[in-house]
C-alpha cells in the first residue's frame, strides 16, 4: 500500500460500501477556512483535475456548509500544469486575484498584493501555493470522513494513523487549533466531532483492521473513547 497516496480507512470503506460514510480522495478536499481564533468563515470543495467521482462529496459539502449557515465554493484547477493563473470558482472562471477578492468578500483574512500565478512545487499542489501565498493569519483544514447514522445524526471524523499502539495515540498540541475549527464548525451544523486512530504497521502497512475513538473539546487534550474492530465501528 502506497501510505502517502492512501488510506487504509478509505479504502476498507471502499471495498465495503456501508451506507452512510462519505469522503474526499485523490485530489479532492473539503475545506474548512477560518481565522487565527478557529472562527470557521468558509466552506471549500477544492479539486484538481484529475480528480473524478466527486459528486457525492461534493453535495455533502454544501449541504453541511448550510446547516452551518456558512458561504459555500467550489474551487476546480488544473493539476496536469505546473502554474496555474485561474480557477474555476462556482463554475465560473476566476483569475487568482479575483479568488482572492472573493475569499476576502466572505470573510477570510487574506493578504495584501497580487497574486499572479501559482507554482506547483513538489510536496503541494499549485492551489496550495496560492493559498499560502494569498491568504492571511488563517486555519484551514479538511473533512476527512463524514457519517450519516440512522437516527439522523451526523458524525464528522478526523482520521489519525500512526506506529503508536491502539489506545496509545499520543496528544499532538499542534493539531488542537484546527480540531478547534472543525468543533466551531460542527457546532453551527449541529454534528458531532470524533477522532478516529488506526495504527500503521512498520514499515508502511496501514491497518484499520481495529480503531480507536477519541473525543476531543477545546481547551482539552483528546480522550479516548473505545477501541474496537473496523467492522463494529461500520456497524455502530
Amino acid at each position: 500500500m502506497a501510505y502517502y497516496t492512501s488510506n487504509g480507512v478509505y479504502d476498507r470503506l471502499a471495498r465495503e460500501r456501508p451506507d452512510g460514510f462519505v469522503w474526499a480522495a485523490g485530489n479532492a478536499w473539503i475545506l474548512l477556512y477560518g481565522d487565527r481564533r478557529s472562527r470557521v468563515k468558509l466552506v471549500a470543495f477544492v479539486t484538481g483535475s484529475s480528480a473524478a467521482d466527486v459528486g457525492e462529496a461534493r453535495d455533502a459539502a454544501a449541504m453541511l456548509a448550510t446547516r452551518a449557515g456558512l458561504p459555500f465554493a467550489t474551487i476546480a484547477f488544473d493539476d496536469s500544469v505546473r502554474e496555474i493563473v485561474g480557477v474555476v470558482l462556482n463554475d465560473s472562471p476566476a483569475s487568482l486575484d479575483e479568488l482572492t477578492r472573493w475569499f476576502a468578500r466572505v470573510g477570510v483574512p487574506v493578504n495584501r498584493g497580487r497574486t499572479g500565478k501559482a507554482i506547483n512545487r513538489a510536496s503541494s499542489s499549485a492551489y496550495q501555493d496560492w493559498q499560502r501565498a494569498a491568504l492571511g493569519r488563517i486555519r484551514v483544514t479538511d473533512i476527512d470522513l463524514i457519517r450519516q447514522r440512522g437516527d439522523g445524526r451526523i458524525v464528522v471524523y478526523e482520521l489519525k494513523r500512526s506506529f503508536y499502539s491502539i489506545d496509545d495515540w499520543p496528544e499532538f498540541p499542534e493539531d488542537f487549533p484546527n480540531f478547534d475549527l472543525i468543533v466551531d464548525f460542527c457546532a453551527r451544523a449541529d454534528l458531532h466531532f470524533r477522532i478516529l486512530y488506526n495504527v500503521v504497521r512498520k514499515p508502511a502497512f496501514d491497518d484499520p483492521s481495529e480503531v480507536a475513538i477519541f473525543n476531543y473539546a477545546p481547551g482539552t487534550a483528546p480522550a479516548h473513547w473505545r477501541t474496537m474492530p473496523f467492522e463494529v465501528f461500520v456497524k455502530g
